[in-house]
């Protein structure tokens, strides 16, 4: 059925819409004036309300800190792909007297590779039990600090650098929120992978690769990639000059402000239960203006980024299941 509104076609969904029933007597009719008005306003009651309301998708911090189970403890060459024989800072880029946070730091052995007299490192891991470890080997070398963290706290305080090696499981997870934090409070951060190893799996690669792309359009960083050769041995014990990729992401004071009022949203849109999935909270640009007020954050400011963290989100999160989200109904006006 064809409906003529003032000399223009349209076929309605339904037919027998209330809204056209009325005055639907034959297969072309032509609708009065009256219900011109009728059907006008109802259209922009609901272009009003899909105006004045939005739901985005936010990362749920309950559901992607830690790991998925707890991984039964074994021999360290048993989980690394690569153990460094070789000071790895210089080859990094990490520089005498800077301050590097390793998170996901296994047993160690990266992180050890990059502390020196003139390196401060701090080591993190989620894994109590890998952590317990690594300070009754006393395998604790030149590190500053060894803490039991989740990386999705990180960095607390600034450092220079945010470093960790094959954080695999954290690709899909809290990696992209570690990420976020590290344009915050550091120059940056280094990911070192090794391509030949165990551990390079192509969905948490494709994961990554989309991640940086990510980072690098919405918070306009840069990303480096290099490979260079480290003398390390593999999994079986081979020692050799082995290729490596390492990823550089460097802030910037524009990304820095950008990833503080992101973070800082995200954190108020958390849903207030663990359990809940459809809307995590309902506020308004307003109200999270009011609470973000240490920032000096503007209402432009604000609704930049929630349409920031819309598509960091639609983009990284894309791949995983929904079930790391939650989502948020913000007014707009």
């Amino acid at each position: 059925m064809t409906v003529e509104w003032d000399g223009e076609l349209f076929s309605p969904k339904e037919p027998n819409s209330p809204i056209f029933a009325p005055a639907l007597h034959h297969n072309n009719v032509f609708i009065s004036r009256a219900h011109n008005a009728i059907t006008l306003k109802w259209c922009f009651k609901v272009v009003g309300m899909a105006y004045k309301f939005r739901i985005i998708k936010i990362p749920n911090y309950s559901v992607i800190k830690g790991l998925s189970g707890r991984s039964p403890f074994c021999y360290p060459s048993q989980r690394q792909d690569t153990i460094p024989h070789q000071k790895v800072g210089p080859v990094l880029g990490i520089r005498s007297g800077e301050k590097v946070l390793f998170f996901a730091g296994g047993f160690g052995d990266w992180a050890r590779a990059i502390a020196d007299e003139k390196v401060e490192v701090h080591y993190t891991d989620v894994l109590k039990q890998v952590v317990g470890w690594m300070k009754r080997s006393k395998r604790k070398g030149g590190v500053a600090s060894v803490r039991t963290k989740d990386a999705v706290w990180l960095p607390e305080e600034r450092c220079d650098w945010v470093v960790s090696f094959e954080p695999v499981p954290l690709t899909g997870r809290a990696l992209p929120i570690t990420m976020l934090r590290a344009l915050v409070k550091s120059k940056g951060m280094k990911l070192v992978y090794s391509p030949s190893g165990r551990n390079f799996f192509p969905e948490p690669w494709r994961i990554l690769r989309r991640l940086l792309n990510t980072v690098k359009a919405v918070y306009d960083v840069g990303v480096e990639k290099k490979t260079p050769k480290i003398r390390s041995s593999d999994r079986d014990g081979v020692v050799g000059e082995i290729r490596h990729i390492v990823f550089s992401v460097y802030t910037n004071p524009e990304a820095r402000r950008k990833a503080e009022i992101d973070l800082e949203v995200i954190g108020l849109l958390q849903p207030r239960k663990r359990d809940e999935r459809v809307v995590s909270r309902q506020t308004a640009v307003k109200t999270i203006m009011r609470k973000l007020s240490h920032l000096n954050a503007t209402e432009s400011e604000i609704r930049e980024a929630i349409n920031r963290i819309r598509l960091f989100t639609k983009k990284v999160y894309a791949l995983e299941k929904e079930k790391y989200l939650a989502q948020a109904k913000i007014k707009l006006n």
